[in-house]
């Protein structure tokens, strides 16, 4: 191979695994976010995260703009950004649309699923009962995973593309953060809908998939209405930043 081209790939492969910090930043307050180590309504402080991350911040200020856009942050003025608070009829709609997309998508699906595709899923569910029993973070990840290998193999694009935008808004609700009694109840509902895929039943996994998306939004909305009636008044709390790991740190 020339020298040049080999010198191009080589490059072309660096800059492909190459992030930026106000990317490094952002990912990982949003996966801090999600995990609920910054708790709804508590106070990022750009200083203490800049500190933490061993960076000035700009890129810290930059990552806070971009999670306020995505709907993970709100800005408010003379406190700063806080994290997004939920809102019982936000989480209610969020379902009910999710819900009606995502089940007709399953729907379309189930007849498109090879026994390579049905193996994976039941693979993704193992790993998801270990994170049940285990360190719940890999759990939303995971359980985005399984989801999103069913729907997107549902033969109409627009389908796919709104099923998918719903269900990566329904990670901003950190079910798994808020409910973490119904997980068990959740991977039942998830190994119900896997028994009726392999077997083509396309009614049973529409039906379960509509019901398991729906009850996880009527139960987070409840939460949500809780939680705003015992909401202390006053100033956001401030949240503590996590400290980037060393080297020598797992």
């Amino acid at each position: 191979m020339d020298g040049s081209v080999r010198g191009g790939t080589q490059k072309r492969s660096a800059l492909a695994g190459y992030r930026t910090k106000t990317q490094l930043v952002y990912e990982e307050l949003r996966d801090a976010i999600r995990a609920g180590h910054y708790p709804p309504g508590s106070r990022l402080v750009a200083d203490q995260i800049a500190d933490a991350h061993g960076t000035s911040k700009v890129p810290v200020r930059e990552a806070i703009v971009r999670l306020a856009g995505e709907g993970w942050l709100e800005i408010h003025p003379h406190v700063g950004a806080v994290v997004a608070r939920l809102s019982p009829d936000e989480v209610l709609e969020t379902s009910i649309v999710r819900a009606t997309l995502e089940s007709r998508a399953v729907r379309f699906a189930a007849d498109r699923l090879t026994a390579r595709d049905l193996s994976h899923l039941r693979a993704l569910l193992v790993r998801m009962d270990a994170a049940v029993s285990g360190a719940a973070d890999d759990y939303p990840e995971l359980n985005f995973q399984f989801h999103s290998a069913v729907f997107l193999r549902c033969p109409y694009p627009l389908l796919r593309e709104l099923t998918t935008s719903m269900a990566e808004r329904s990670l901003k609700l950190r079910t798994v953060r808020f409910l973490p009694a119904y997980l068990p109840d959740t991977q039942r509902e998830h190994w119900e809908l896997l028994g009726a895929l392999e077997r083509h039943d396309a009614d049973a996994a529409e039906r379960i998939t509509r019901d398991h998306i729906e009850r996880a939004g009527r139960l987070l909305s409840q939460f949500a209405r809780d939680q705003a009636k015992g909401a202390a008044s006053g100033a956001p709390r401030r949240a503590r930043p996590r400290r980037r790991p060393t080297n020598h740190e797992g």
